[in-house]
């Protein structure tokens, strides 16, 4: 069966952006005692707009850099293997290229000494994209292969 790689990308896109706006705001909420940028209403806006715009381009990013390579490579596994499976085989890879950009965020912001609740919240949105993206991923191959 021909899958629509267009369209899984694109809800894959989608939920990704979706799941990690609420995952911002829930994380500003868990890390609101060490962010100093809540005391400026104006700022904080802005620096939401900013994070809105950066899930977007790093889901872009993850998708065009790691998705769309695995589907063409794995072509053969994807088709055959299910869901679950695929999960437990990419999400070591995952976690590992997802942990190292992690790190990097981490150091970049103990370098400045704002290792505060900005750089967690980054860090744990990195991870978000990253799992909510192949979740997704996976599971709307499945799904629309079905179809």
């Amino acid at each position: 069966m021909k899958i629509n790689l267009f369209k899984v990308l694109l809800y894959d896109f989608l939920i990704i952006i979706i799941a990690n706006t609420v995952l911002y705001f829930l994380l500003v909420l868990i890390f609101h005692d060490s962010m100093s940028i809540l005391n400026h209403g104006d700022e904080f806006f802005w620096m939401s707009v900013g994070e809105m715009f950066g899930i977007a381009f790093f889901a872009l990013l993850f998708e065009v850099t790691f998705l769309l390579p695995l589907f063409y490579i794995q072509k053969q596994q994807i088709e055959s293997l299910t869901s679950t499976e695929l999960f437990v085989r990419f999400m070591p890879l995952v976690t590992l290229i997802t942990g190292i950009i992690g790190s990097f965020i981490l150091l970049i912001g103990s370098i400045a000494h704002t290792i505060t609740g900005e750089a967690w919240v980054n860090f744990w949105l990195l991870f978000g994209i990253s799992y909510l993206g192949l979740v997704a991923f996976v599971y709307l191959v499945k799904t629309l292969k079905k179809s």
